[in-house]
């Protein structure tokens, strides 16, 4: 800073380092934020896994010594054989569904308006299960809320008559007392 500022009038230099400021705290942001991404994100942390594994091998020339470095080449294609494993067996999958495409294009559905017209006619018949369903839960709940009301009433009664035998059980027992 004292060089570039010696060099250029302070007026100068404050407007060109004022964007500057908090370079620490802007960076301790991004690493956070890139933290963050690399938690989220399972790919960006296989890319770093595998970066990490294979960095030693990165700066390596092996078109100036070919035998020199074979057994550098061997841990190289042994360090990614799980990879391999991996690429072979997503290949093998692609495989498998390509073969049941080409079945679908030697059958392809003969005629597509039948087909429109059945799926149409489901879907009405759907919705007209919807509205019944609708209809049925309507029903339902007014059919328990008059059942409440009746268990309520009847409970009421029963504490009503109980009131009463209680009543007529005191004044017998007040007689019988005299």
């Amino acid at each position: 800073e004292k060089n570039v500022c010696d060099t250029i009038d302070p007026e100068t230099f404050v407007k060109e380092t004022q964007s500057v400021t908090n370079l620490a705290e802007r960076l301790e942001g991004l690493v956070k934020k890139y933290k963050e991404l690399e938690n989220d994100n399972d790919d960006i942390k296989h890319l770093v896994e595998k970066y990490q594994e294979y960095e030693s091998f990165l700066e390596k020339n092996f078109d100036e010594n070919p035998h020199l470095h074979t057994n550098e080449k061997k841990a190289i294609l042994l360090s990614a054989f799980d990879d391999f494993k991996k690429i072979q067996e997503n290949l093998a999958e692609v495989d498998s569904l390509y073969k049941i495409t080409l079945e679908k294009e030697q059958n392809p559905i003969q005629d597509l308006r039948a087909l429109e017209l059945k799926v149409s006619k489901q879907e009405i018949q759907t919705q007209n299960m919807l509205l019944q369903c609708v209809d049925f839960k309507k029903e339902l709940e007014t059919f328990l809320s008059d059942y409440n009301d009746l268990v309520y009433l009847i409970s009421q009664k029963f504490l009503a008559w109980d009131a009463q035998i209680s009543k007529i059980e005191e004044t017998i027992n007040q007689r019988n007392r005299k």
